[in-house]
């Protein structure tokens, strides 16, 4: 397969894979809204969320595990299609430890996990806090206004006779996806990084205190189920990368779990297929029969096809030239049919791929953030037509313009 070029300047990530299809640019147009304003001299994106009018950035120290993750920025998209900051959430705990380090956002709810700032800290588990969209009087009128309205904590070992007693941070929280009345929140390094991750469906209103465990292999250590959770549909994904196995057996592959939404386990274990012991991971994507894994030497994208997942699509991915940097995290995201991956040496840059034909991805378009600078890896976060795309200091909402053909007609015959 020869490198695929691109009218629009040609992906960072080299789409040499299986089945790799040429789509025009102008298939699936994705415009520049604008810069998300907010002030980047103390704290820098950490993490980014977006759905409808409204997005949300998680921002931190400019050295991660030095000073706490304080702030939730919340943005809001006017009538005039312009987006202006709208509000400023913070923890209330004692011991907020890396709050907004994961964001979600889904409708007019807003999830934001705490992990603690370090392995080694037991003294807090890590929580989420949910804030909702509500109507508050103010002067002469009401106005919307993210508001807490629930905290939601590790359940205690009791609740699961498999757990055993905290030895270090479990970081719950670390992870967070919201669909709905679903979440899922990972807790990577419970028991030594065996890990964790959890089930909550929300009733009535109420996210409820005793949420549905689910496990990988118990005889796995140091593999971080639960890094990353993912759900569409009935199907929950959750990743976990390759790590050590008792008496000095070989290092395990990373993988990928799937579970269904009474938390029971469904397709068999996806395992590594790139040769690289930290596969599944960096990188996790879920969309209907789509799902996208990897980590930092490679893509895959896999189709469910007669309840099976088969490998379609093989992306690799160009790497930074710091030979210290052995494995950044990678961001990924599914959303109407397109992928979108952010570029590990460009700061500000997500590709953008689509599949026209089953099984064959082509590259779109390349999402660029002008204020961007360096090789800090890009967080992107996509929601229906609009996507958000972060770095460090900086972040730029995009949307979809559903797919015209921007090109003048042809001339019609006299």
């Amino acid at each position: 397969m020869g490198k695929q070029d691109d009218t629009g300047g040609g992906p960072d990530a080299i789409d040499e894979g299986k089945g790799v299809s040429v789509i025009p640019p102008w298939a699936t147009h994705w415009l520049d809204e604008g810069k998300l304003p907010f002030n980047a001299e103390t704290y820098v994106v950490r993490s980014a969320a977006i759905s409808g009018r409204w997005a949300a950035l998680g921002r931190g120290s400019k050295v991660l595990g030095v000073i706490p993750f304080v702030v939730v920025e919340v943005f809001f998209r006017t009538w005039l299609g312009t987006w202006e900051h709208y509000q400023t959430l913070t923890s209330s705990a004692d011991n907020p430890g890396e709050f907004g380090g994961a964001i979600a956002l889904d409708g007019e709810t807003l999830v934001i996990g705490a992990a603690p700032l370090g392995d080694e800290d037991t003294s807090v588990n890590g929580y989420v806090e949910v804030f909702g969209l509500e109507q508050q009087e103010s002067g002469n009128g009401f106005v919307s206004t993210w508001v807490w309205q629930q905290t939601l904590e590790p359940p205690p070992p009791k609740c699961d006779p498999q757990d055993l007693p905290f030895t270090t941070s479990m970081m719950f929280g670390g992870a967070v996806h919201l669909a709905g009345d679903t979440l899922l929140v990972g807790a990577g390094r419970f028991d030594g990084g065996r890990g964790r991750a959890y089930l909550f469906q929300r009733q009535d209103g109420v996210w409820p205190t005793t949420p549905l465990i689910m496990r990988g292999d118990p005889d796995l250590t140091d593999v971080n189920f639960g890094q990353i959770v993912v759900h569409s549909g009935n199907t929950i994904a959750v990743a976990q990368r390759g790590g050590d196995t008792p008496n000095d057996v070989p290092p395990v592959p990373g993988r990928v779990c799937f579970f269904d939404l009474n938390g029971q386990t469904t397709y068999p274990d996806l395992l590594n297929s790139l040769g690289a012991d930290n596969f599944a991971g960096c990188a996790l994507a879920l969309e209907g029969n789509t799902l996208v894994v990897g980590s930092v030497d490679g893509l895959v994208v896999f189709n469910n096809s007669n309840d099976a997942w088969i490998p379609s699509t093989t992306l690799t991915v160009t790497k930074p030239l710091d030979p210290s940097i052995s494995a950044p995290p990678i961001t990924v995201a599914l959303a109407e049919g397109m992928l979108f991956v952010g570029s590990l040496t460009k700061a500000g840059t997500v590709n953008v791929y689509q599949s026209k034909i089953p099984g064959a991805w082509g590259h779109i378009q390349t999402l660029v953030d002008p204020a961007a600078s360096g090789s800090a890896p890009t967080v992107v976060a996509v929601s229906g037509n609009s996507a958000v795309i972060a770095s460090a200091t900086t972040a730029r909402v995009f949307s979809h313009s559903g797919g015209v053909d921007p090109r003048p007609p042809l001339p019609e015959f006299l």
